[in-house]
């Protein structure tokens, strides 16, 4: 059973090697299927999960964990993803932080918004300079600037 696991990890891993196009980048850590498949210059980029920065072509400094983080982006910068598709929408915007499943799920190019909680600033698409804090804060925030929440959940 271990064998049979090792060699379906390798072949995976060589199948990604092959498919992935003659790079000019460098300084980028991709772990995971589809991982940085279309990365072309971007520069000291982290993807770690199915999927992750999939789409990223010449975006730079970016750190995207868990599957499909960060799946759309292309020359967004500067963005950190953890979680299942947190920033899942991102194609442009930079600076921005989300933390947990799903969250700013819908920022395409907003930029500075910081998410944690599990859906937190979800329906984001341009905002910016938005910090939302707890499961589903700012869910619906369509408000383009400076707006804070912090949800406390009791037990």
């Amino acid at each position: 059973m271990k064998k049979k696991l090792l060699c379906l990890l390798t072949a995976s891993l060589l199948i990604a090697l092959i498919k992935m196009p003659a790079l000019k980048a460098q300084t980028n850590t991709a772990t995971g299927v589809e991982a940085l498949i279309s990365n072309t210059t971007g520069t000291f980029n982290t993807a770690t999960g199915y999927r992750a920065l999939r789409s990223n072509t010449i975006g730079t400094n970016n750190t995207a964990h868990g599957s499909e983080a960060l799946l759309s982006n292309t020359t967004g910068f500067v963005n950190t993803a953890n979680g299942h598709r947190a920033l899942f929408f991102n194609t442009t915007g930079g600076g921005n932080t989300a933390n947990g499943v799903f969250a700013l799920y819908s920022n395409t190019n907003g930029y500075y918004n910081t998410a944690n909680g599990a859906s937190a600033l979800f329906s984001n698409t341009g905002g910016y300079y938005n910090t939302a804090t707890g499961s589903d804060a700012l869910f619906y925030n369509k408000v383009p600037c400076a707006d804070m929440s912090i949800k406390h959940i009791r037990a």
